[in-house]
């Protein structure tokens, strides 16, 4: 595609934001082949992408030109060229790799119901959030941290040692060693569960017991121990294992199906034995049309399967018909499983 059909192509601000984050990082000392490699990959996977990258490399090589200063300062521009030259100052300010930035400084990234949402920071670190998600960023010259205030997200960390990356959460503190590893946070509930490589997951003393853990590990293992470290406790995980603190002074390691924990990316919602009021809960993340449940007993009742993510009505009207019960719908945005009379 020629630069001019590229400027004609519109594209979104997610689009251009992550073509400055690529360029930030091919005109970064840290440029590898597989930077490449994922540049090649990210802008095959989309037209879109293509069109936002040759429009920010069109600004970047503009910009480049200008006398090279420590701090950017605002300058006049309209249009298009304002909007992408925004989207460079935000990334290469806020998030160059190295640890050359001066002045750092947070950034939300936030999902709505029934939207996903996938962001590939500055050091090639890529974050999916899952519906009903809100994250703070916060890169520094010695540290990458990331707040999960809310939500789900599936983090694919690029670890360096010189420059260590965590994410916090309900009181909790995971740090990275180079992994994949998915975050659950429901008020005071969090779940972590690592996918690949290293974590440690801590937390202050006075928020754990000083016990053994109970757990179901396949190997037939039935205890894991918590270990102090200074004034924490941490527990390192290894792939496949998830620890689930409950808001209270315990917490849980166990063996999740790591494909069921990460349903959400494909769009699914899996239940295994779970409750209606539990399956309700979930899959009300994932759509404007609200699953209630008020009946006590229906509320009990027990369903296993894969419901794809935001189809509610359908869900309701199948579970209706097995368990012959009556599916109502009081407004339009609401449907109300209960008992037949």
């Amino acid at each position: 595609m020629r630069a001019g059909e590229a400027g004609k192509r519109r594209t979104s601000a997610a689009a251009r934001a992550e073509a400055a984050a690529w360029i930030a990082r091919l005109h970064s000392p840290s440029r590898t082949r597989g930077v490449e490699e994922g540049l090649r990959r990210w802008l095959e996977a989309d037209p879109e992408h293509a069109a936002a990258f040759e429009l920010l490399t069109e600004i970047w090589e503009t910009t480049a030109r200008l006398s090279r200063t420590r701090t950017l300062t605002p300058r006049p521009a309209r249009g298009r060229l304002q909007l992408a030259r925004a989207a460079l100052a935000t990334l290469l300010i806020a998030l160059v790799p190295g640890g050359v930035l001066r002045h750092p400084r947070t950034d939300v990234v936030a999902t709505g119901i029934d939207q996903f949402r996938s962001v590939t920071l500055a050091d090639g670190t890529r974050i999916r959030l899952d519906a009903n998600t809100r994250l703070l960023v916060r890169y520094g010259r010695r540290s990458r941290h990331v707040v999960l205030v809310s939500g789900q997200a599936y983090f694919q960390v690029v670890h360096r040692a010189d420059w260590p990356f965590t994410v916090s959460a309900a009181g909790h503190l995971i740090r990275d060693l180079g992994t994949q590893f998915d975050v659950r946070r429901d008020g005071d509930v969090l779940a972590v569960t690592l996918v690949e490589g290293k974590v440690t997951v801590s937390a202050g003393a006075s928020r754990l017991q000083r016990t053994k853990v109970t757990s179901n590990a396949p190997d037939g293992t039935t205890v894991n121990e918590a270990v102090a470290v200074g004034s924490e406790q941490a527990f390192s995980l290894t792939p496949g294992e998830r620890v689930t603190f409950d808001g209270s002074r315990s917490a849980r390691i166990d063996w999740p199906h790591v494909a069921q924990v990460t349903a959400w990316e494909h769009g699914e919602v899996v239940l295994d034995n779970t409750s209606l009021a539990e399956a309700a809960a979930e899959l009300n993340r994932y759509s404007r049309q609200r699953l209630l449940i008020k009946d006590p007993a229906t509320a009990a009742i027990r369903v296993s399967g894969v419901v794809q993510a935001g189809a509610t009505l359908s869900f309701a009207a199948a579970v209706a018909r097995a368990y012959r019960l009556r599916a109502l719908h009081p407004s339009a945005d609401v449907v109300v499983l209960a008992p037949s009379r």
